[in-house]
């Protein structure tokens, strides 16, 4: 390392040339980084309910693979104009080729009695393009009104909102903007219009992503700015820390678009990441440069501290990486990329300051005696004066917390929630999501929860018998009476029960096979008389032994789209009421509400293979710098802290476990161990420069030549993270307040915590060899 810094400050401009030529390089790809708001990004599917859609539902090949859908409200809804403003926005939305046929109960084809017999009917005889007249308009709300089956799937049951559907085409940001404006002409004939899908979406969600990533960037470089003006009083600081933190950047955004990476919504904090952590660097090297400065050494003093602090300062990136790149065996691919792109990142910072810095400082004029004299002076010269000697004679006060500390982790550890649910990230007041919750709250879900009921053993014709489809029927309004996440259930047993109702009189199963069968035969006519078919299609197979329960459903509770909770208390329900169905019926059920619990899972299993790989290795890495175990038991003692304080501080301010927050414990480990290596190296020292001196001497050294720089990397991390509290998704602010808080317990652990560890151990061993 003498030998590097001796050729950085011979060659000092040739270096920053090198470094800029790098910069304009990287930073070409750099411009080139795409954010990627696809919330689809964020489900992961379960192996198992894969294969069950591949056996029983499998998807068909087609271009549309992606919706859009919207629902109008009116208390007069039914009136000429009305109808007239909704043909025209369905013929203009259909004359896109992004759009497939659209289905809603226009389109849809209902039954009626006709003297002794059944017909199949349109809904309305309008057609698209025309002028509705009062007839037609008469016909389809008293055709509306009669049809059960359509209640509360396209239509509430009150009739006042109808659902219109569109199986789409990719959307682009420009199409998605055209759409939502032409929706949103039907605002003057309706009390509230509101839209879905996954192109208005990720549109919004794309739109929080640069605004969120354009302020925490913002706000970081203040934050550096700020702390390290009031730590050293020097612009040099500030320019060299900046200059660094940016250059890091542009390298590791251009690195990620090299890798084909994208910025996410669970990676977006990757350039805040790389632009607090990097700058941590900083510290370490001014803090030195400026404690063991002499005004008439002429570059000595920077060879001097870069030299003494460069161990320090790549032992940090080594551990921090470590941290981050433990993600790698996580199942979750942006977990994967988000710890390869901060990994690299705080590998450039490292190569900087030991490159960049000393450029810089070499260049720039020497620090001024009243710098120096304010770097001297203030707040720190009395904490080194005071705390040092508490640390030593209240050791046993941080053992005692320590203990509490574990206590409360198992207390709390197995109490905190997992949260899956995608639509609960964002700002709740935007409009996007209060459209996402209106149309859960009146349809349900746009992907709902599938039951497969297959007869004993492959028995033909099981289902069209009048006696087991009536269990059927009876299961399923049993489901809808224990639960009330359910609005909807589509089912050959309620079409049944709907046409019994057209033909007799009654709703529910009728005794007669014959009439089953008859009424199958309808159906199979009215399935084949519309292109929207696929509504009651595939709900009885062939040889009448395997149907299809397809049931639309929302959380009753928190008033949203499906989560992990209303798929347990839908799993509950089926559960409590299959003994209504024969004993030897087969039962599968799925949903994306259940990957969510597939996804509750996964993140709890990443989140301990994660942290149990970075910490083993980073203990395995810290005693090999150590050549000792226990030493490196030591250094892990404030990682240990953050952790454990962190889980009580989950639980007691209810912040869930999540798509972001689960992968805290590893950083925390690869982070919040630097402060205890710069400890124990400095510990070191003085164990090999004075052997004679007590233990309490050498702690106390130790701390008064550490508090600062331990203090103001600390600072600045927490500052930065602390700026994540600005971001509009909430994950992101509760990855940075969870980040910050444990990175603020393992700073006090390692001034307090680990010196009293080494106190109480070595009190012990002295007191067994007397």
């Amino acid at each position: 390392m003498h030998k590097i810094i001796n050729f950085v400050l011979r060659h000092s401009k040739m270096v920053l040339f090198v470094i800029l030529l790098i910069t304009g390089i990287l930073g070409f790809f750099a411009k080139d980084i795409q954010i990627n708001g696809n919330y689809l990004n964020l489900i992961v599917e379960d192996p198992e309910i894969t294969q069950l859609k591949a056996k029983y539902a499998p998807a068909k090949k087609s271009d549309y693979n992606q919706d859009f859908y919207f629902m109008m409200t009116s208390d007069d809804l039914y009136n000429l104009e009305t109808f007239d403003k909704i043909d025209e926005v369905l013929s203009e939305l259909s004359s896109y080729d992004q759009f497939n046929n659209p289905v809603s109960a226009l389109s849809m084809f209902t039954m009626v009695k006709k003297g002794t017999r059944l017909a199949v009917t349109p809904m309305t005889k309008h057609e698209l393009g025309t002028k509705w007249t009062q007839e037609e308009l008469d016909e389809f709300k008293t055709n509306l009104s009669n049809d059960d089956v359509m209640k509360d799937l396209l239509v509430t049951n009150d009739g006042k909102t109808l659902l219109f559907y569109f199986s789409t085409k990719s959307f682009s940001e420009e199409f998605t903007y055209k759409v939502i404006d032409i929706v949103h002409t039907l605002d003057p004939y309706a009390s509230k219009v509101a839209y879905g899908g996954s192109g208005p979406l990720t549109l919004s969600l794309n739109k929080y992503l640069y605004s969120d990533l354009t302020t925490l960037l913002l706000l970081g470089f203040l934050v550096i700015l700020i702390i390290f003006y009031l730590s050293f009083r020097s612009w040099r600081a500030v320019l060299n820390t900046l200059t660094l933190s940016l250059i890091g950047l542009i390298w590791t955004i251009g690195t990620m678009v090299i890798l084909n990476y994208e910025l996410t919504l669970v990676n977006i904090v990757i350039p805040c990441m790389v632009l607090i952590l990097g700058s941590s660097y900083s510290v370490h090297i001014l803090n030195e440069y400026f404690r063991t400065y002499h005004e008439n050494d002429s570059n000595k003093d920077i060879d001097r501290a870069l030299s003494k602090i460069s161990k320090t300062i790549f032992m940090a990136c080594i551990t921090t990486a470590i941290g981050f790149l433990s993600l790698l065996v996580c199942e979750i691919q942006t977990f994967r990329e988000m710890g390869i792109s901060v990994s690299v990142g705080i590998l450039y910072c490292a190569i900087l300051s030991v490159t960049l810095i000393p450029a810089w400082l070499n260049l720039l004029s020497r620090p001024r005696t009243i710098q120096m004299t304010q770097y001297k002076s203030g707040l720190f010269t009395v904490i080194e004066r005071v705390i040092p000697n508490f640390v030593v004679k209240y050791y046993k006060f941080s053992i005692l917390i320590f203990i509490f500390l574990i206590g409360g982790f198992f207390f709390t550890h197995n109490k905190i929630e997992t949260e899956t649910n995608y639509m609960e990230y964002f700002p709740q007041e935007d409009q996007t999501i209060q459209d996402f919750k209106e149309l859960a709250i009146n349809f349900g879900s746009t992907t709902p929860y599938y039951i497969i009921l297959s007869a004993p053993n492959g028995e033909k014709n099981y289902f069209k018998d009048s006696e087991n489809l009536k269990k059927v029927y009876d299961f399923e309004e049993a489901l809808k009476e224990q639960d009330k996440d359910i609005i909807h259930i589509t089912s050959i047993s309620q079409y049944v029960s709907f046409l019994n109702k057209v033909y007799s009189g009654e709703s529910g199963i009728p005794d007669s096979n014959g009439m089953i069968n008859m009424l199958s035969r309808y159906l199979l006519v009215m399935q084949k008389s519309t292109d929207s078919g696929t509504l009651i299609s595939d709900l009885l197979n062939e040889d009448g032994n395997q149907i299809k329960l397809q049931i639309n459903f929302y959380d009753s509770e928190k008033m949203n789209q499906p989560s992990i909770q209303c798929a347990q208390r839908l799993n509950d329900a089926i559960s409590n009421n299959k003994f209504l169905l024969n004993s030897d019926t087969q039962i599968v059920s799925w949903s994306d509400a259940s990957e969510g619990l597939h996804l509750s899972k996964l993140i709890k299993s990443d989140q301990f293979k994660s942290t149990i790989i970075s910490f083993i290795l980073v203990l395995i890495f810290v005693t090999f710098l150590f050549k000792s175990l226990s030493e490196g038991l030591y250094t892990m003692i404030p990682v240990l802290t953050g952790i454990l304080g962190n889980y009580i501080f989950m639980y007691f301010t209810n912040i869930p476990f999540d798509i972001v927050t689960s992968i805290f414990t590893s950083i925390v480990v690869g982070v919040g161990v630097d402060d205890a290596i710069h400890f124990m190296i400095r510990y070191n020292k003085f164990g090999k420069n004075f052997s004679d001196y007590s233990v309490e001497k050498k702690i106390t050294l130790t701390l008064k030549e550490t508090i600062r720089p331990i203090t103001l990397t600390s600072l600045s991390i927490i500052g930065g993270m602390l700026v994540m509290l600005f971001a509009s998704y909430t994950p992101i602010r509760f990855f940075g307040i969870l980040l910050a808080f444990a990175l603020f317990l393992t700073t006090l652990a390692t001034l307090l915590l680990l010196p009293a560890s080494i106190l109480l151990v070595e009190g012990i061993k002295a007191k067994f060899k007397r």
